[in-house]
């Protein structure tokens, strides 16, 4: 039996925004003609380091770290930990960014591991849950963070190559082969060494592995430290870079190609990651987005807002539908403080400067872009779409066991816009289920997500009409899913 996730996107064209008329749309699925396999899922960025940064001998903040750090409980809260992974589970997340830091593991100096710190029995809590909801991992070294390893004239902890390279990658093999020879953590699909080592940011000299050793050399090295000397052979991601999304950079030792992409306009037709996926295919390997989320004028006040979010969600389809294998928002623990507002849930009470005792949803995201995890499976089928005008980007998805998913998105109108949905070659009946959120759940972090409405589909009716209200997502699945049920990570036979 088969399955089927459509998804479908909704933007203000041909005058739908000021029309007195609706705009009306059909969309065309295919049930037979499959284009491709999504290789990941959807899912998150998702940091276990409890505490912030500093700048080299000081007690001040060191901003290029960002905003996660330091949103995690301790790994002994118990209850709050299990709040976090039921969030997880709410969302069916099946995709993560796994982001640790060398500092967690190697402290003090080269050769000598700390295996049990909080920070790592942090990490193997998330992953824990990972393998027992088969949850994919990309595991990330984001900055090659050790006093002991840091070039003396930085000036951040972060944005540096180590000093000694090859202590580097054999400290980052050993803990690679921890957590995959000794712990068998099969979760763990793919491996990166460093964030973003070409960045350039005004004001600094660099990004990461931008002093000392090269990005390059730290990837011959950590290959032949954890395939050679450990006998690994999960894949290498990269070049996890953010400015040059246009020039496509083979490279044989990947495994899998992965970008970042932040500069996202929510209006315009997706843009920029065509050649990427094209190369990417000629070379059979993986193309994903390791982060996204959108960056704008004041991102700490305005990635947050409802509407924008919903314009996010609406590119992330149009993404999905041009090739890209996966999608990894940022972020899902995000103190939200220095560079954007961007967490699904909220651990972390800025203005007291301590965890919060109850972890909530945080407004928007959780229910804008975490919808497209709850609702979908990982790695499944894309089905050919055609649509009667450009107002619509589709994206059709087809899973094993017979369950549909449509997202509608009407990301960018003051009006109502109807929506027919035809789905050829049906050898079957189905139920759909409505699901919706509307400007009306903008800014709540309590929203109940229950079905609406139902609709039939099948062998002899092969369409549904209905309306889709402006600035609004629409999901229609034959996954009945209750407000405090598990979103879905593995598809699941048909209820």
């Amino acid at each position: 039996m088969q399955a089927i996730l459509i998804v479908l996107a909704l933007t203000e064209f041909n005058g739908c925004r000021n029309s007195k008329t609706p705009l009306s749309v059909s969309v065309n699925i295919d049930n037979n003609k499959v284009i491709r396999k999504m290789s990941f899922g959807l899912g998150q960025n998702w940091h276990v380091i409890d505490g912030p940064c500093y700048l080299p001998g000081s007690k001040s903040f060191d901003y290029a770290a960002g905003s996660a750090w330091g949103a995690v409980p301790p790994n002994n809260d118990v209850e709050k930990w299990n709040q976090i992974l039921n969030h997880a589970s709410w969302l069916g997340i099946d995709f993560i960014r796994l982001i640790i830091e060398q500092h967690m593991y190697c402290p003090e100096k080269a050769g000598v591991y700390t295996w049990e710190s909080n920070e790592m029995k942090n990490l193997y809590r998330v992953l824990d849950w990972c393998e027992s909801n088969e949850v994919d991992v990309f595991l990330t070294e984001q900055f090659a963070h050790t006093p002991w390893n840091c070039p003396p004239d930085a000036k951040s902890v972060v944005i540096h190559s180590p000093v000694d390279v090859d202590a580097w990658a054999q400290a980052y093999a050993a803990m690679v082969d921890l957590l995959v020879n000794k712990k068998h953590y099969t979760c763990i699909k793919c491996l990166n060494i460093g964030n973003e080592p070409e960045r350039g940011f005004k004001g600094t000299d660099g990004w990461s592995w931008k002093y000392g050793a090269s990005w390059s050399e730290g990837l011959d090295k950590a290959i032949h430290y954890v395939r050679e000397v450990r006998g690994i052979h999960i894949p290498f991601a990269g070049p996890d870079d953010y400015c040059r999304v246009d020039t496509v950079k083979t490279d044989k030792r990947l495994g899998m190609y992965e970008l970042h992409r932040y500069q996202v306009n929510t209006t315009q037709p997706a843009p920029a990651f065509a050649n990427w996926i094209d190369s990417a295919r000629k070379e059979g390997k993986p193309f994903f987005l390791g982060e996204f989320g959108g960056w704008i004028a004041n991102p700490v006040q305005q990635s947050h807002s409802y509407r924008y979010n919903i314009g996010v969600v609406a590119w992330t389809i149009k993404e999905l539908n041009l090739g890209v294998d996966g999608m990894l928002r940022w972020n899902f623990i995000n103190r939200g403080d220095i560079d954007g507002d961007w967490q699904m849930i909220d651990t972390y009470d800025t203005l007291r400067n301590t965890l919060f005792s109850k972890i909530k949803p945080h407004p928007n995201t959780y229910y804008t872009q975490g919808l497209l995890s709850r609702f979908s499976a990982k790695k499944s089928d894309i089905l050919e779409t055609k649509s009667n005008n450009k107002a619509i980007s589709v994206l059709g998805l087809k899973t094993q066991h017979g369950n549909y998913t449509i997202f509608a998105v009407n990301s960018d109108s003051s009006k109502i816009c109807g929506m027919t949905l035809t789905i050829v070659n049906m050898v079957r009946d189905i139920k759909l289920y409505r699901y919706k959120v509307t400007p009306e759940d903008a800014d709540k972090a309590d929203v109940k997500i229950c079905s609406s409405a139902d609709f039939s589909i099948g062998s002899n009716t092969k369409s549904f009409t209905d309306n889709i209200e402006a600035n609004s997502i629409y999901i229609y699945t034959t996954y009945n899913l209750g407000p405090n049920d598990k979103g879905i990570i593995e598809d699941n036979v048909i209820k």
